[in-house]
């Protein structure tokens, strides 16, 4: 059986690093879930005590300023990480894929989940 998924507007407060963003997700109605941690699915970017962890963190920067609203999209069966962050896949103001814009860029590189 396939796991569900949901998506939702994430309104990014700022970029915690390569592959976590920090804001707020729009449960709709009003309702903001604020201080939310979002990991992105399926990839991981070197950590920030490196310099090519700081050039991820740029450049996911570059492409996302504080108050931009991105889709953040939700497998129900792994909602979350260890570490309490939703995990998600984004999708950035012009339809691109944010994991695949890092892989693309050689920011990144690929961890498939596996889901329960």
């Amino acid at each position: 059986m396939s796991a569900s998924v949901r998506s939702w507007p994430f309104i990014v407060d700022r970029v915690v690093d390569g592959d976590t963003l920090h804001g707020a997700l729009d449960l709709g109605l009003g309702l903001l879930w604020t201080g939310r941690r979002v990991r992105l699915r399926d990839v991981n970017a070197p950590e920030l005590s490196t310099a090519s962890g700081r050039d991820a963190l740029a450049y996911v920067a570059a492409l996302i300023s504080p108050g931009t609203a991105v889709t953040a999209t939700v497998h129900t069966a792994q909602p979350v990480d260890n570490y309490g962050r939703t995990l998600a896949a984004i999708t950035l103001p012009d339809g691109t894929d944010l994991a695949t814009r890092l892989l693309e860029s050689g920011h990144a590189v690929s961890t498939p989940s596996r889901l329960i």
